[in-house]
């Protein structure tokens, strides 16, 4: 079985895959991480947020 971090080169190997990578880093990571530092400021759970916005919160996998 392959790591992670195997997976994750194997797939930036492909030049598609990492172009996308890039620009979801670039563009959606800062939206992502000022989302979340909202949430702690306002002492907010996920759950919480989850209810707010009328959705749930994924159950956390165990493969």
């Amino acid at each position: 079985m392959r790591t992670h971090e195997e997976m994750k080169a194997l797939a930036l190997s492909r030049s598609a895959v990492r172009t996308e990578y890039e620009r979801i880093e670039r563009e959606e990571m800062p939206l992502l991480d000022m989302v979340l530092t909202a949430r702690r400021e306002a002492g907010l759970s996920q759950a919480q947020i989850a209810e707010r916005v009328g959705t749930n919160v994924p159950l956390p996998f165990h493969g």
